[in-house]
């Protein structure tokens, strides 16, 4: 299957956005139910949820001033030569 960059990186957007939305329900979900909690195991999983939607937010600049990856390309002239 012959897909242009543009699609892969759509795709591939889409998948990231479906992976935070998930990880953000799910540490909303344990954040309601942490007064009953008794195992270790919903901490860790809250624990990965926090560290995946921080990476993400760095990621794509939102927590610092730092450029997404994709306009830093588009600035520097790589990403339309590479099409």
């Amino acid at each position: 299957m012959n897909c242009s960059k543009k699609m892969k990186r759509k795709i591939h957007n889409f998948v990231i956005k479906a992976l935070t939305a998930i990880n953000v329900f799910s540490l909303i979900y344990w954040i309601c139910w942490i007064d009953c909690i008794i195992s270790w195991q919903p901490y860790v999983i809250m624990l990965v949820n926090f560290i995946w939607i921080c990476l993400v937010l760095y990621a794509n600049g939102w927590v610092t001033d730092t450029e997404p990856y994709y306009e830093r390309l588009e600035k520097e002239g790589e990403y339309y030569d590479e099409m």
